[in-house]
């Protein structure tokens, strides 16, 4: 993948994902990416059933009280710590992830969350074709 180039605040991000983002995200933190990811894409699936359930229910004249679709903390700062590694894999900075955290705003955190899960969808799109039997 090319290089993303944000900018953010006063300050220029450079953000690049490839093959190398699991394993250094691994190394970092100690954590399996696509199993977070896999969990991340999950709850909002689960969320968003719940809610066109509900759509259904209040269409048909029930009161209904949505469910919040917000990710937790926790899911929160998994993509923030996948868009730092995205960082850092296109920068190649020696900054810790506490000290790269510390100069963000709340902005500039949840536009971080933004920029990982465009960054991650893009890079595993599926390019492969399947053939067509003649």
């Amino acid at each position: 993948m090319k290089l993303k180039k944000y900018q953010i605040g006063d300050k220029e991000y450079q953000f690049k994902s490839n093959a190398l983002v699991p394993l250094l995200f691994y190394e970092e933190f100690g954590i399996d990416i696509f199993k977070e990811i896999e969990e991340i894409s999950n709850y909002i699936s689960m969320q968003q059933k719940i809610n066109a359930d509900f759509k259904k229910q209040e269409e048909s004249g029930k009161e209904v009280e949505y469910v919040d679709e917000s990710l937790n903390i926790r899911q929160q700062e998994i993509l923030v710590k996948l868009a730092y590694i995205f960082n850092k894999n296109a920068e190649r900075f020696e900054t810790s992830y506490d000290e790269w955290i510390e100069n963000l705003g709340l902005t500039e955190f949840a536009l971080m969350q933004n920029i990982a899960v465009s960054l991650w969808i893009e890079e595993n799109k599926t390019t492969v074709k399947a053939k067509k039997n003649k």
